[in-house]
């Protein structure tokens, strides 16, 4: 009777040795296969697959799926541990990336480092490669432009003589006149007085220095040359005189009434031609030494009128600059011959400027950190390399 409870108290020691012997053993082979993982591999070159060539005097490990050269396989997450095949990562739950041979080869070549992109993860980051080409890069601008009048065409109409104002043409600021229009019919009447002494010193046989000598004084009353012709071959005395627009353009000021006096240096009105007309357009500081650059071309277009275009005839770059906006002002001269151009309308001023020759990559390429520029460029084994321009 006292055997058995001895017997059965026994049993709980034995098993409890047994379950140490075994996690003890358990501990030692994780132990031993984590000491052989973090271990140089000392095996001897694996094949590689044809046309790649591993690097002389390296040992490599299982090659990738592409049978590109691998020198070992590790988790990013933990770098300094090198594995000699790939799988999961013991360290965290993810694969097992390569290391390549000939990555290692590039860099001690003297090459610049390189970053390596698996044609998936360029898909799910959506990066896009263009061939870099040798050409011209030209500088081409879109510009917001104004069309002004143009100062250099402008004409101030008087009546050169003291009179009166019988009629007016209907005509207010900004209405389109044509050169030798009717602007007003004056009576003057120092005009009248000096017409019929001529008339007089010519029924009179008067001397020829008398005579001229009375024609020269109509010339410098103001008499326009063509009634003073007049004069002459119809030998009759004119008392309503015509004021004509001398340009064609747009009235921008008149200051005529019928029945008003009007004095010699009175202006009567105010014309400003259209064409050609004047487009404005504030550009960029870095413009400004392209615009007088030889071969740069200059378009000019209205939203207003779709699918037209006008030639620029000349253009000047005004001097001084708006510190606000750091901009300079560009003055164009444009043909106008139709007056579709009004001033006051906006319009889109084309600049397309010759620039130097060079290597050129898209702009969504180009890398600014705020102290340069610089891009990615992609070899023949897919890896990226930065480039500072």
């Amino acid at each position: 009777m006292s055997e058995a409870p001895q017997k059965f108290r026994i049993l709980p020691v034995v098993l409890a040795l047994i379950a140490g012997l075994a996690l003890g053993g358990a501990g030692v082979m994780l132990y031993m296969k984590h000491e052989n993982a973090g271990t140089p591999q000392t095996e001897a070159p694996l094949p590689v697959a044809s046309g790649k060539k591993a690097p002389q005097g390296v040992e490599l490990v299982e090659p990738d799926a592409d049978g590109r050269p691998v020198l070992y396989w590790y988790d990013p997450m933990k770098p300094d541990a090198h594995f000699p095949k790939p799988g999961p990562s013991l360290f965290m739950d993810m694969d097992l990336v390569p290391k390549y041979a000939d990555e290692g080869a590039e860099t001690a070549a003297g090459d610049a480092p390189s970053v390596s992109v698996s044609p998936a993860v360029e898909q799910s980051l959506g990066l896009r490669t263009m061939r870099a080409e040798e050409g011209e890069l030209r500088k081409d601008a879109r510009l917001a432009a104004e069309v002004v009048l143009n100062e250099h065409d402008y004409a101030v109409v008087q009546a050169h003589s003291g009179g009166f104002v019988e009629s007016v043409s209907p005509l207010a600021v900004g209405d389109p006149v044509k050169a030798g229009e009717i602007l007003a019919k004056l009576t003057i009447p120092g005009w009248t007085e000096a017409q019929t002494e001529y008339l007089v010193q010519r029924e009179t046989k008067a001397p020829q220095g008398a005579i001229e000598g009375t024609l020269r004084r109509l010339k410098l009353l103001g008499m326009p040359q063509k009634d003073i012709d007049d004069l002459i071959r119809t030998r009759r005395v004119k008392t309503v005189f015509t004021i004509e627009a001398p340009i064609s353009g747009v009235v921008t000021a008149i200051s005529m009434r019928a029945g008003m006096n009007v004095n010699a240096s009175q202006t009567v009105a105010e014309i400003e031609g259209i064409d050609p007309v004047w487009v404005v357009a504030s550009i960029p500081e870095a413009y400004a030494r392209d615009v007088a650059k030889e071969g740069t071309k200059f378009s000019l277009t209205s939203d207003a009128f779709p699918g037209e275009s006008w030639k620029v005839r000349s253009e000047a770059l005004l001097p001084g600059a708006d510190a606000a906006t750091r901009t300079l002002r560009l003055r164009l001269q444009v043909a106008n011959p139709g007056g579709t151009l009004r001033p006051g309308m906006t319009a889109v001023l084309h600049i397309d400027a010759p620039g130097e020759k060079g290597v050129l990559i898209p702009r969504e390429a180009v890398i600014d950190d705020g102290r340069c520029l610089g891009s990615e460029c992609r070899r023949r084994n897919r890896a990226f390399l930065h480039l500072s321009h």
